[in-house]
């Protein structure tokens, strides 16, 4: 069916769809999606034609539109909100919150894998997965499943879909506002071993919405800050180790790194400038360069401090 962006997302209509959806019968566990997809019983593969789910599917599908951000914003912000809603609602069993859901959110991930349709950016049938690796990052916080999380999303983090890289980066946020401390301690464990995408994903989640972090008022701020600088840090040890040229993934994580330190400065502006000074002495023209790429960002107020630090650069 063709996309409309005139009909918004509707929260009544998404409630009740998803509701009939954890409610079905035909929800399959995730392994037993896999083997049904690849079951030579026609019986068998069509348990992945429940109606249920299929309705859902079709209302997301349906509320896409590949040329307006905006609207698809919208639709997964509308689909994340009720996964908290199901999740947190009191007459929710715990096991469709829990179990049901999960397997859901799997679903919808696995239906149309994101390399069937890599050819085609635009095609509605990522909106699914788009919704899933948002929607994950409320169950994971409401079961206290940061690590399951956390996996899930990493292990999609290298969609060839760049909306898809988006809505990971999205669930990683809730995860982290939900639960900081638990989330921030996996993240870094797992920067140990992190490749580009996976790079990526942890320092996006971290940077491009500030938001997220609590405001200047608040004892815990500098405290968080800290955690994502030490994490930039790592990251752009990763980065001046890595070879050149870069390849498409290392690409995608040095624009992210370009304007991360931009996206965070306001929050503390001396801590912010504290590490471009010190990143400004490395011994590498990739570091140097990410530097540089931040200070164009930085608003106007702050040209001063840049541009000493324009300095060290060119030094």
């Amino acid at each position: 069916m063709p996309s409309n962006t005139s009909n918004q997302p509707n929260s009544d209509t998404l409630r009740k769809l998803m509701a009939l959806a954890l409610a079905s019968s035909g929800l399959l566990a995730p392994n037993e999606f896999k083997l049904a997809r690849y079951s030579l019983d026609t019986k068998q593969r069509n348990q992945l034609l429940d109606p249920d789910i299929c309705e859902l599917e079709d209302y997301l599908i349906d509320h896409f539109h590949p040329k307006s951000a905006p609207h698809n914003r919208k639709l997964v912000e509308a689909f994340t909100e009720t996964v908290y809603d199901i999740c947190h609602a009191d007459d929710t069993p715990i096991k469709v919150s829990y179990q049901h859901m999960y397997w859901l959110l799997m679903w919808l991930n696995t239906h149309t894998p994101a390399r069937s349709i890599a050819e085609n950016p635009d095609s509605e049938l990522q909106i699914l997965q788009m919704c899933a690796a948002s929607g994950l990052g409320e169950w994971a916080s409401t079961h206290n499943q940061i690590e399951e999380g956390l996996h899930y999303l990493l292990d999609i983090s290298s969609s060839p879909l760049w909306r898809v890289r988006e809505c990971a980066a999205n669930g990683l946020h809730v995860m982290l506002e939900r639960s900081w401390q638990r989330t921030m301690r996996r993240m870094t464990y797992h920067s140990l071993i992190a490749n580009a995408s996976e790079w990526r994903l942890l320092i996006a989640a971290c940077t491009e919405s500030p938001a997220m972090i609590p405001q200047a008022k608040d004892a815990n701020l500098q405290h968080r800050l800290l955690d994502v600088y030490q994490l930039l840090n790592s990251c752009l040890r990763y980065v001046a180790a890595a070879p050149t040229p870069p390849d498409a993934e290392l690409t995608h994580l040095l624009h992210t790194l370009n304007q991360a330190v931009a996206g965070i400065l306001p929050l503390d502006p001396d801590l912010g400038f504290a590490h471009l000074h010190l990143w400004a002495l490395w011994d590498s023209s990739v570091v140097r360069q990410i530097v540089q790429a931040n200070l164009t960002a930085i608003p106007e107020m702050w040209h001063p401090q840049a541009e000493k630090i324009r300095q060290k650069l060119i030094s």
